[in-house]
């Protein structure tokens, strides 16, 4: 079935089953000049109550609706078969690909909002409040999707309880966290916006919770943010030097661990032996060599260059001035890196 475009009298928008054709695009972009008590424009146009599923359609997809009477949706889904069809020759979009899913779906109650946060359509999730069934399912979609209007309307139904502070924290959202209510945060909000590297959302999070410990200060570390690292230093927030942060530090291999670690040296946090070692486990051979000439060297960090494997650690340590003897020899012939293993009796030879 065609329908063609008639003349529609703009006056009719003021009538209440015309009014939902004001929710659209088309009607937001309409020529401000005309007068809607005497202008036609030659478009396709349907009552909220047509039974016409076809032409309901065209009017929708012609005049971009964004936000759907109820009949329409009572309209598909009693005629699901004829509905899906129509979709099927339609252009792909988000509201087409929603109603194809909705119509598919064996559990409409709940995939009903599910699929409104998925395909990123806040008019249609605020419709199908009180409607349908608001789940825990939709906190992570609407999470990864950012989309605020969406985090809204489910911050303010009975799924609130179910947010987690600390979760959208560390996406790093600002937009989010200054939304939610500050009775959410705790140390976790705080350590996760270290984590996130975000350093507006460590900020904001830090006004109302004050208490700073050495696991927020590891979570900035880990973030690989410099400038979380230095604000958490400024507030006198204190490092325990763990062995295994030294290790989850370096083997992160961010581009500001190089940054990260010169500063905490600059600042006196505690940086030993363990870490030159850390070093040599991480094989982060740059940075090794910034840090010899900050320490003691002994053969142990030769031993431990070989056993790991880590020949550019092994070549700077020599550099250096450190001693390989026979049984590194043996200890690299048993990893079976020949070329480190002759090198190793080259040195031995000079």
């Amino acid at each position: 079935m065609v329908y063609k475009e008639s003349n529609f009298l703009l006056k009719k928008l003021k009538k209440y089953n015309y009014r939902w054709l004001k929710n659209s695009f088309f009607y937001k972009n309409l020529d401000i000049n005309l007068d809607i008590n005497f202008e036609t424009i030659n478009v396709p146009f349907c009552s909220k109550n047509s039974k016409d599923i076809f032409l309901y359609f065209k009017v929708i997809d012609f005049w971009e609706v964004y936000l759907h009477p109820k009949h329409f949706f009572d309209l598909i889904f009693s005629n699901k078969d004829e509905a899906l069809k129509i979709l099927e020759d339609m252009q792909n979009s988000k509201l087409y690909d929603f109603l194809r899913s909705v119509l598919k779906s064996k559990y409409l109650d709940t995939d009903f909002p599910i699929f409104a946060c998925k395909y990123e359509l806040p008019e249609i999730l605020l419709y199908s409040k009180n409607k349908y069934k608001f789940s825990y399912n939709m906190i992570n979609i609407i999470i990864k999707s950012k989309n605020f209007e969406l985090f809204k309307i489910a911050l303010d139904s009975e799924v609130r309880p179910f947010f987690n502070a600390s979760e959208i924290a560390q996406t790093g959202n600002l937009q989010f966290l200054r939304y939610m209510p500050k009775g959410f945060f705790c140390k976790d909000t705080l350590s996760s916006a270290a984590y996130s590297g975000n350093i507006e959302c460590l900020k904001y999070v830090h006004c109302f919770v004050k208490k700073l410990d050495p696991s927020i200060f590891f979570s900035a570390l880990q973030s690989g943010s410099i400038e979380c690292v230095k604000y958490l230093h400024e507030n006198n927030c204190l490092w325990t030097p763990w062995t295994e942060q030294n290790y989850y530090i370096i083997y992160s291999d961010n581009h500001n661990t190089f940054e990260i670690l010169k500063f905490l040296y600059e600042h006196n946090y505690t940086i030993d032996k363990i870490f030159l070692l850390d070093l040599i486990l991480c094989n982060q051979v740059e940075i090794l060599k910034y840090f010899l000439d900050k320490f003691p060297l002994d053969n142990s960090l030769v031993y431990q260059a070989v056993k790991r494997n880590r020949f550019e650690c092994l070549k700077i340590l020599v550099e250096k001035g450190l001693r390989v003897s026979e049984m590194l020899a043996a200890i690299s012939r048993n990893v079976g890196n020949n070329e480190m293993t002759e090198y190793i009796n080259n040195e031995i030879n000079r």
